[in-house]
């Protein structure tokens, strides 16, 4: 019984791996057809492509020409007449077929102006975003922080270099403290000399000591590349100029000892004369909002000279009092600590863009109104 089964298992073994084989053969010859099915359904789509392309752009120079003479009709011989050479000029004879091309031609046109519209939009209300988001990012600095950002920038920016330059040194001086880490080759040759004979004892010293002599060598290699980063980490450092200078710490400490009201919102408002506004869409499909503010220069904080400084914000609303876009001008003096130079004054000039989200909704001969609010505004004093 034990001879049969065994018999048998060496005949099945063989027909086992020939199944196999053919199952592979087969997989692959299949994997091989859907390959080449895939490349013929390619190569006929980019074949179809391509006819298309070239019918589409026939039509166009046979619609483009035909608008060019003035030739719109094909009611009259003499219109077909003056087709069928305007088509044959671009390979076509047939007058059928070239009233075809003239209107394809007339969609492939117009829908291409309407790409070329759109993509121009696109580029123009990117630009106006850039902007709007500028001037945005102005009004929402607030009080003291609007001309000491910059200052408090630069004294981060310096503390950042120092951090590094920190870093760099002690990585110098880790590598500059590198030494090798040698095994001790007479002991564990005697070792290799007492378990395997002398030879092997001999060779075992021998190449214990080139080790040792390998790692002896990196790390002498690391100390001298320790000392060159430590020396240009020392160099970076002295060339770099202190980014929060004496002045500005100064300065900032001057601004930060003045007197400031931020209460009374509208009541600052109140403070502004806007004159000479126009409003009107843009090519991006915003608003922009232009005029001229009139401030007195100069108030009273607690009977100390001030200025009126901030910003305002721009509704726009549609004939039904909803809002359609919204805009911010700040006054100048962002980032400057000389508190001479911020604030509102007569004769500001301004131009906002009042970003609007759902353009398609702005229509060129439509009445749109505007309103100003105070965004946030405060008297410092000088």
């Amino acid at each position: 019984m034990d001879l049969l089964f065994t018999l048998f298992m060496i005949l099945l073994i063989p027909v086992s791996i020939i199944g196999a084989m053919i199952y592979v053969r087969i997989k692959a010859d299949v994997d091989t057809t859907k390959e080449e099915l895939d490349r013929i359904k390619e190569k006929a789509e980019n074949e179809r492509k391509q006819q298309e392309k070239q019918k589409s752009d026939t039509a166009k120079k046979i619609y483009t020409k035909c608008v060019e003479l003035k030739i719109t009709r094909f009611d009259t011989m003499e219109q077909q007449d003056k087709l069928r050479i305007i088509a044959s000029s671009f390979g076509n004879i047939d007058i059928e077929e070239a009233k075809k091309l003239y209107f394809l031609g007339e969609k492939v046109v117009k829908e291409e102006r309407i790409e070329n519209a759109r993509i121009e939009l696109e580029k123009q209300r990117t630009k106006e975003k850039e902007t709007y988001d500028k001037q945005k990012k102005e009004a929402e600095r607030q009080g003291k922080s609007k001309y000491t950002y910059v200052a408090e920038y630069h004294k981060a920016l310096d503390a950042l270099n120092n951090a590094m330059y920190a870093a760099k040194v002690e990585g110098a001086y880790n590598r500059i403290n590198t030494r090798a880490s040698n095994q001790d080759w007479a002991f564990l040759g005697g070792i290799a000399d007492g378990l395997g004979g002398r030879a092997i004892g001999l060779a075992t010293a021998s190449q214990i000591q080139q080790q040792n002599a390998r790692a002896e060598d990196e790390a002498r290699a690391a100390r001298e590349e320790g000392w060159l980063q430590l020396n240009q980490a020392h160099e970076d450092h002295l060339n770099y100029t202190a980014s929060y200078t004496l002045s500005e710490e100064k300065q900032e400490e001057y601004v930060n000892s003045r007197l400031i009201d931020e209460s009374n919102q509208n009541e600052k408002l109140s403070l502004l004369s806007i004159n000479k506004v126009s409003l009107h869409i843009t090519q991006g499909k915003n608003f922009i909002l232009q005029g001229t503010i009139n401030c007195e220069q100069i108030f009273k904080l607690l009977g100390k000279p001030s200025v009126l400084d901030g910003s305002i914000k721009i509704n726009v609303k549609n004939s039904r009092n909803e809002i359609v876009g919204v805009g911010y001008f700040a006054a100048p003096g962002e980032g400057t600590l000389d508190l001479s130079k911020v604030g509102f004054y007569n004769g500001l000039t301004f131009q906002s863009i009042c970003w609007v989200n759902n353009y398609n909704l702005i229509q060129k001969n439509q009445p749109y109104t505007y309103d100003i609010q105070p965004n946030h505004l405060w008297l410092i004093e000088l």
